[in-house]
């Protein structure tokens, strides 16, 4: 919804599927590559790999594995969730990702525990 705070809306954001069907209002899905970040960052060839499928381009060298930036340790710099409100969220999203799955196929069976 307008006038949101970026930030501090943690919750709408995290509805994934209402984010998709938002692109599906303008974009046929056969134009649209969703990916996980996990699956970057932890297949980085491969996942770049189905984007130059995706975009019916040449594959290109692979990134030299000096110049990639990994993601910093945030786990060490924020406290982890407690196991109630980890499972509170899950259960607050579960629909949406139930559905988001349905809909474009991606796995979420990890984020439900």
């Amino acid at each position: 919804p307008t006038g949101q705070h970026r930030v501090r809306s943690y919750l709408s954001r995290g509805y994934y599927c209402v984010q998709v069907r938002r692109f599906l209002q303008y974009f046929d899905r056969s134009q649209i590559l969703l990916l996980r970040n996990d699956e970057l960052l932890s297949h980085h060839e491969r996942t770049l790999g189905l984007v130059c499928e995706f975009l019916d381009i040449d594959c290109f060298s692979p990134y030299p594995a000096s110049r990639i930036v990994l993601p910093t340790n945030k786990d060490a710099k924020l406290p982890k969730l407690s196991l109630g409100l980890t499972e509170s969220l899950r259960s607050y999203f579960r629909e949406d990702l139930l559905e988001l799955h349905r809909l474009t196929g991606v796995c979420v069976q990890d984020w439900l525990g």
